[in-house]
């Protein structure tokens, strides 16, 4: 269920998780990457991105990363939609940001019971 971490190398032992949820807007994680390069010690963190779907465009993105270990996961769950036949975003959104949540501080090795 999760990917390796990527670049080969391992998170310090207690790693503050930076936890990314990111939806198919390569233009903006591109920036927010940018300015989270340049925080100080920020290569000491596990970067945790979180994607709706395979999108090579955003995968591109996350693996352009660096500056710091990173763990690429994937929302098992298909968009919900609502009883009107239409995508419920922010069912979809809450849905997404609770099993995120729960990998990371609950399931993820290297930020299991985290905090």
């Amino acid at each position: 269920r999760h990917g390796p971490v990527l670049h080969g190398r391992a998170p310090v032992a207690g790693a503050i998780p930076l936890v990314i949820y990111a939806y198919n807007r390569p233009k903006y994680l591109t920036e927010m990457l940018s300015a989270l390069k340049k925080v100080r010690g920020v290569e000491n963190a596990l970067i945790v991105v979180s994607l709706d779907a395979v999108v090579p465009e955003m995968i591109a993105v996350v693996q352009s990363i660096d500056f710091a270990p990173v763990r690429l996961l994937f929302h098992p769950a298909p968009s919900t939609a609502s009883r009107h036949g239409r995508k419920d975003g922010v069912l979809t959104v809450k849905r997404h940001w609770r099993w995120l949540i729960e990998e990371v501080f609950e399931k993820m090795r290297e930020t299991r019971g985290h905090g």
